[in-house]
């Protein structure tokens, strides 16, 4: 594109050389025709970096975008892991309930046949007494 100070240079340097044309009104023509190319020039200008600056407000705005995601994604990361966690926590738990249930049901099982055994003993020896009592009674 040609800036405006380069087509002023240019416009100067016509100017110097004083071409000669037959007639002054295409002088004119030529004239209008450079300014109205400079204007055209000037509005593509103005349009491309109205352009340029709604692409530079979308990228920006892209970036902050990505960068909300990227945060999205970090904290949905460092939550999953954090569940991970918990899930091996309460695996481990469980395990170890599992275990402690398991240990409390053998040290029940155990007092019950220790019951069982004192309550068999128990009752062998009342019967042990009650015959005796009955072959004193009988002797008697």
């Amino acid at each position: 594109m040609i800036s405006r100070d380069e087509l002023t240079a240019f416009l100067e340097e016509l100017i110097k050389y004083k071409i000669d044309y037959p007639k002054a009104a295409e002088k004119k023509s030529l004239i209008e025709d450079v300014r109205s190319a400079v204007l055209d020039l000037q509005r593509e200008n103005k349009e491309l970096k109205e352009s340029f600056n709604e692409l530079t407000r979308k990228r920006s705005a892209m970036k902050d975008s990505i960068e909300e995601v990227q945060r999205q994604i970090s904290t949905v990361e460092g939550a999953l892991k954090k569940a991970e966690s918990s899930h091996e926590n309460i695996d481990h738990a469980v395990q170890s309930l599992r275990s402690y249930s398991e240990q409390y049901n053998k040290l029940k099982l155990r007092e019950l046949e220790e019951l069982k055994q004192r309550f068999h003993d128990k009752m062998g020896d009342e019967t042990e007494d009650r015959e005796k009592d009955e072959n004193v009674n009988r002797t008697n």
